[in-house]
């Protein structure tokens, strides 16, 4: 009489057993997913500039695997310029980019200090009306949750009275690995696109040389016999002559020194022009 029970029950449990294996199952997918996804808009970013489109894509990313929030944030650490710009995202999808100083508030202070030290940074204040850098708005939140990458934070925060889990705290870690990626790879391009510039402004420059170059070469093959001919007038003009033909002798001196300031600009060889008593 009890053994029909006892298959039903059997049943229910394997039943109970293959819901929590799909769950996990659906989990893991949901998981792997996110972080394809993250780690393909990182490839697929060229510069910081792009930052914009990374938080979105963080914040669908962290969506698929269902961890809870209110706000979301992602904080850029600039400690050349002493500031932290942040990129928020409300539910709503709304977008709001701020800039301010890195140590405005004790919270940033904070902040910086678990960001130098890699850690995770989860505060759980009493609900209240909680001012979250760069966050649109005031949120009543319960927790806030902090965890670094290279670059900065990426920070989400909760209305619920519950703290984030150590999963959940890890998946945000393995999130941050990649942002990591990225921020390094940005970077990197940047680098190479200041590099690139350079380079190019040094060759603009050795055109701009060779071009002064070559006007110093031909002006200097105009001014020569100029010169000697210069000479020889005021040495052979009459008395009232002499003071203006040296005063156009002396001009065309000072246009010679300019032509070897050209050539020293190109970095050719210069050569003395004077004067020369034939």
């Amino acid at each position: 009489l009890m053994q029909p029970l006892v298959n039903q029950f059997a049943i229910a449990l394997d039943n109970a057993r293959l819901y929590r294996n799909l769950r996990a199952a659906e989990h893991d997918l949901a998981y792997q997913l996110s972080m394809e996804k993250l780690h393909r808009t990182v490839l697929e970013l060229h510069s910081l500039d792009d930052l914009e489109v990374l938080a979105r894509s963080t914040l669908g990313s962290l969506r698929l695997v269902d961890i809870e929030f209110d706000v979301f944030g992602l904080n850029i650490f600039n400690e050349k310029d002493g500031t932290v710009t942040t990129w928020s995202i409300s539910p709503s999808d709304a977008l709001s980019k701020t800039v301010n100083s890195l140590v405005y508030s004790e919270n940033q202070k904070l902040r910086l200090a678990y960001w130098h030290r890699n850690e995770p940074w989860m505060r759980t204040p009493n609900p209240e009306l909680l001012e979250v850098p760069g966050v649109v708005g005031p949120h009543l939140l319960s927790v806030v949750l902090d965890t670094p990458f290279a670059g900065g934070t990426l920070v989400v925060g909760t209305s619920k009275k519950r703290e984030y889990s150590q999963e959940e705290s890890q998946i945000l870690r393995n999130f941050c690995e990649i942002l990591s990626l990225g921020y390094r790879r940005f970077e990197e391009i940047d680098s190479q696109k200041y590099l690139q510039e350079q380079l190019e402004i040094r060759q603009r420059m050795d055109s701009l040389g060779t071009l002064a170059g070559g006007i110093a070469h031909d002006l200097n093959n105009l001014f020569s016999p100029i010169l000697l001919n210069l000479s020889a007038l005021e040495k052979g003009a009459p008395g009232e002559q002499v003071a203006r033909i040296h005063e156009v002798n002396q001009n065309a001196i000072s246009a010679v020194e300019l032509i070897r300031q050209f050539q020293s600009l190109s970095r050719t060889s210069t050569s003395e022009l004077a004067s020369i008593d034939l």
